[in-house]
């Protein structure tokens, strides 16, 4: 219900016709010593996303991964980030986000910073640190001219490598 009240709120602001809008699939792959302690085994999956760029200084995410192989499941993030300068030139940020599904117990906020470039032309990156209940993660994403896009995140004894493709609409 949670996710459907926040599609109805995000919407309107996803259709006004400035803005930027990205689709994405990706392929990754969840492993460390805390997942394998808590599921037995990495864990393989896929995720779709819609990325949207608002004036410029606003960006809103939503991605849904689902777990694939023995272990089935599926996590939904919503996230909000806020630029200081222009993102198409590059910036640093400010978001918030929010993910609840199979992979975790309850409801996780988290809180991160980073900098990040998003244009749609040439080749786009961001990094940052994302906080999630005082455990901080780090993430580094490159995508390509062509929209192959490279993601590796980092947390307490859990990584993600992840290779997809976006494209822009």
């Amino acid at each position: 219900m949670k996710k459907i009240i926040l599609t109805f709120v995000f919407l309107p602001y996803l259709a006004v016709a400035q803005n930027l809008n990205f689709g994405h699939v990706e392929y990754g792959v969840l492993d460390g010593l805390a997942v394998e302690a808590a599921y037995g085994e990495s864990i393989n999956g896929y995720s779709l996303g819609f990325t949207s760029l608002q004036s410029d200084k606003m960006i809103f995410n939503i991605k849904h991964y689902e777990a694939t192989g023995d272990w089935e499941g599926g996590q939904t993030s919503v996230a909000a980030s806020y630029a200081f300068d222009s993102f198409s030139d590059g910036s640093m940020y400010i978001g918030i986000g929010v993910s609840d599904g199979d992979l975790t117990d309850d409801d996780e906020v988290g809180f991160m910073i980073g900098y990040r470039k998003l244009s749609g032309t040439g080749t786009d990156y961001g990094f940052s640190a994302t906080s999630i209940d005082g455990n901080v993660g780090y993430s580094i994403e490159v995508t390509a001219a062509n929209g192959l896009t490279f993601g590796l995140e980092e947390a307490t004894l859990a990584s993600t490598a992840r290779i997809g493709y976006r494209h822009a609409f």
